[in-house]
């Protein structure tokens, strides 16, 4: 008994000093300093799918502690406490990309700093995939594109095909191992059909046809990815429906297909709407105006843009001008007259050869017959009820070209209007 009672004497010290802080060796005034131990964590390290939303650490802190996180996407409740025992709750947003990814939060106490690693999983819903939705307006004229910038979605990118956004252009590169696929009806077709590796050319239905005749509905869209440029190209056939709009959906994707980048694209192929300015001095009108580059489709002049002209030269207006050139071409009070660009004289004597109040042109801009090609016919001037239309012949050449004419009473031609149209055609 005596020995029993020694050997519990000693025990209960030894579990007395265990339980009591730690002192150490003293200092040159034989001051004791006490060491706190650290504080305690019960994870280092946590791991989540791409949807679980909560995790709890709990810890002792020994005096007041704080929390932070280097993710947006990793929230904490509460982010600072006093001394005592916590849980610190965890909360994530869902991982939308197929790449895991990871997060450090830092605990501090007093002195003292834990991490806890957290790694979520990439998403495997493939219905959740955050994939790119935007949209592309075209150019006016046949073949013309918008552009995407691949940069502009460089969190997308590095998330789902797991590698640095400099890598992946590489890959998407003539000589790189991404592949390119247009998506129809969830059905992915591997695509290399226009000017570059990753490429496509798409019909009205945006399937993967390859090169047809450049014309609608056999070609529709095209779409070029430039990787040193680190653009996609998206352009228009010929003969697109005014404001036609499709919807195309393509990927960049590795070899297996485990991970890809998916865009939504929205295009808008809209209508030409060429610039014609009109300037009237008096009984003068200057007008700059475009014609675009397709034989017939015309530039329209309004009316009411040659109002103040009008007023001045004839003493009309535009409604009274409007119902006298749109009577009997023969009998109309209102004549056009060719000027002859050489001599400044107005050819009075040719007959109309366009529709309406109107001529077909030769190539010095005086009137000529129908002859459907360049040079016989460069452009043709017709008048209707909605203004002046010009328009261009089949194979004339780009550049600027001016065209003279005047519109004058037939009973009086001291009375008249002059037109200059200032022609660019592209």
């Amino acid at each position: 008994m005596k020995d029993i009672a020694k050997y519990s004497r000693w025990f209960v010290a030894a579990c007395l000093l265990a339980s009591a802080p730690m002192f150490t060796a003293c200092d040159d005034d034989d001051e004791i300093v006490v060491e706190v131990p650290p504080f305690n964590l019960d994870a280092t390290a946590v791991s989540v799918v791409w949807n679980e939303s909560e995790a709890v650490v709990n810890f002792s802190a020994s005096e007041n502690w704080s929390a932070t996180t280097d993710a947006s996407w990793v929230q904490l409740t509460p982010e600072k406490g006093e001394f005592g025992k916590h849980r610190l709750f965890m909360t994530f947003e869902h991982n939308d990309y197929l790449s895991p990814r990871q997060a450090t939060v830092t605990v501090k106490c007093g002195e003292g700093v834990q991490n806890i690693l957290v790694t979520q999983g990439g998403c495997t819903d493939a219905a959740s995939v955050l994939s790119v939705s935007t949209s592309v307006e075209t150019g006016t004229t046949d073949f013309s594109a918008g552009s995407l910038s691949l940069s502009s979605y460089t969190k997308e990118i590095e998330g789902n095909m797991g590698m640095t956004y400099d890598e992946f252009i590489q890959g998407i590169g003539n000589d790189g191992d991404i592949d390119f696929y247009i998506i129809n009806d969830g059905e992915w077709n591997l695509a290399s059909s226009a000017g570059t590796r990753c490429s496509a050319w798409l019909n009205a239905d945006m399937e993967n046809v390859g090169w047809k005749d450049g014309t609608y509905p056999d070609n529709a869209i095209y779409v070029e990815t430039w990787a040193e440029d680190g653009e996609v190209a998206i352009g228009r056939g010929v003969d697109i429906p005014d404001n036609a709009e499709f919807d195309v959906e393509f990927a960049y994707a590795n070899a297996d297909k485990s991970r890809y980048i998916i865009f939504k694209v929205n295009i808008l192929c809209p209508t030409y709407e060429p610039v014609v300015d009109v300037v009237c001095d008096g009984n003068k009108a200057v007008v700059n105006m475009e014609i675009v580059d397709a034989a017939y489709a015309p530039t329209l002049i309004k009316f009411d843009a040659l109002a103040d002209a009008l007023q001045a030269g004839i003493s009309l207006d535009v409604e009274g001008f409007v119902s006298a050139v749109t009577s009997d071409r023969d009998t109309a009070p209102v004549v056009m007259y060719m000027i002859d660009q050489a001599t400044g004289n107005w050819d009075m004597d040719s007959n109309y050869t366009a529709n309406g109040i109107g001529y077909w042109l030769d190539d010095k801009y005086l009137p000529t017959g129908w002859t459907g090609s360049y040079p016989s016919n460069t452009f043709y001037i017709e008048t209707s009820e909605d203004g002046i239309y010009i328009g261009r012949s089949n194979d004339v050449p780009s550049g600027p070209y001016t065209l003279k004419f005047v519109y004058a009473l037939r009973t009086n031609v001291t009375k008249y209007v002059e037109i200059e149209a200032n022609i660019d055609c592209f």
